[in-house]
């Protein structure tokens, strides 16, 4: 078992990084899902493009981390739920998560001030940022609409900490019955109109509490059941793609990131044995909670603004070339600040990083 949990967390620190390129992936558009057209025309084929990978395929990446969060969470207990575990359990998400949550989103607002305030100081119109702050409440930007939208992400995670003795009574005394459960409530579609408690976080975050009750057989049955995992994964995907905008589309995009979260994670298993990735990805780990917290703050918007003055990236097939060219250059922005504030501010880095 020792190893299959070794397994599980080398393939955790491999796939941290594809998946916050994906998230950049899914910020670079701001299109409402909507149907696609079946057309080599080059408006029709970007759109399905985009569609089948940001908005359908991306819907994989948030899961996924919501799998390892509950499988790292949960493997500091074995059969019995321990107060002072639990306790320390919660106050490393304090430091890990809270403090940097609670720092990215006030930045992000102190930066949105001063942009805009220098801006109408010269005479310049503010931007939608600056709209939205001034049109929010402090509890609508730090907790119910994170104005640094991805973080999202960590409160629903900081409220899954917190409820995760829930969890631990659903593996205990429900067994798979208590999964099947969650299941359940994950494909109606119902949503808890309470910021935190996200469907996706309940059920991901589930499901990697589950794991680890027997690593073993986990790693067993995604080796084992790949290529059903993975037709499965397309099957979805297709259905998905072709219901945008359409009644069925959030059942079959719920059904695809059950596949595609099982399939990502044999794809983590399988480049364990590609050394140069391996070791490549693994060294870009330590990168991905800064890009997931900075790409927001305007990184995207400066980069996206540079490619619509391109002309080449705005029509026909130049704007499908973009689409895949533009998150490298957000990264590479994020990448390049980061390893500047390494070199320079390395503890405060740490700090605003939760000690990733």
């Amino acid at each position: 078992m020792k190893k299959d949990f070794q397994q599980l967390l080398i393939s955790i620190s491999i796939l941290r990084f594809p998946l916050i390129l994906m998230v950049i992936y899914i910020h670079i558009i701001n299109e409402d899902v909507t149907p696609v057209r079946l057309s080599m025309d080059a408006d029709n084929l970007y759109h399905l493009i985009y569609s089948t990978i940001s908005q359908n395929f991306g819907r994989t990446v948030v899961p996924s981390f919501f799998v390892f969060s509950g499988f790292l969470f949960f493997m500091k207990f074995k059969d019995t739920f321990s107060l002072n575990i639990y306790m320390v359990q919660i106050e490393n998400r304090w430091k890990s998560l809270f403090i940097p949550y609670l720092f990215w989103n006030i930045a992000m607002v102190l930066i949105i001030l001063l942009k805009n305030k220098i801006v109408l100081s010269i005479g310049g119109h503010p931007d939608d940022f600056y709209f939205s702050v001034k049109g929010s409440s402090v509890y609508d930007m730090l907790w119910k609409a994170p104005i640094d939208y991805p973080l999202w992400y960590l409160r629903d995670l900081l409220i899954m900490a917190l409820f995760s003795p829930f969890f631990f009574v659903l593996k205990k005394y429900l067994k798979l019955f208590g999964l099947a459960l969650l299941l359940i409530f994950y494909l109606s579609c119902i949503e808890i109109p309470i910021p935190g408690f996200s469907a996706t976080a309940i059920f991901f975050f589930g499901l990697g509490s589950y794991i680890t009750i027997d690593p073993s057989a986990f790693v067993n049955f995604i080796n084992k059941f790949c290529l059903f995992l993975i037709i499965g994964m397309l099957t979805f995907l297709a259905l998905a793609t072709y219901n945008n905008g359409k009644p069925l589309y959030e059942f079959f995009i719920r059904c695809f990131t059950i596949f595609g979260t099982f399939s990502i994670i044999y794809l983590g298993n399988k480049l364990q044995n590609r050394e140069k990735i391996k070791n490549l990805l693994i060294d870009l780990s330590n990168t991905v909670f800064f890009i997931y917290a900075i790409h927001i703050i305007y990184i995207i918007n400066w980069s996206k603004g540079t490619f619509a003055k391109i002309n080449f990236f705005n029509n026909g097939y130049g704007q499908i070339i973009g689409y895949f060219l533009l998150p490298l250059v957000v990264v590479a922005a994020c990448l390049l600040i980061y390893y500047l504030m390494k070199k320079l501010i390395p503890k405060f880095l740490n700090y605003i990083v939760g000690g990733r």
